[in-house]
């Protein structure tokens, strides 16, 4: 058996397969859209909401992120 044969294929690995996959699919859409239920459960504290980004990807999580968390908050700063 070669070293690629024992090894199973990961789809994430190859980036251009996982850039076609989220591409086509609602994945990312998904994602923010679990994310922005997770807003219910903070209580910000004055002086602002801090908000990490890793900076993969193209910025969709983080701009549907973005809109839910001033629909929420339209009030508080947000640091990111």
């Amino acid at each position: 058996m070669t070293p690629s044969a024992a090894t199973p294929f990961r789809f994430y690995d190859n980036r251009q397969k996982y850039l076609q996959f989220v591409t086509t699919t609602n994945e990312k859409w998904k994602v923010a859209e679990r994310t922005a239920e997770e807003l219910g459960d903070l209580r910000p504290e004055p002086p602002s909401l801090r908000l990490f980004d890793a900076g993969v990807g193209d910025g969709t999580v983080l701009a549907h992120l973005l809109r839910a968390m001033h629909q929420r908050y339209p009030t508080l700063p947000f640091y990111v």
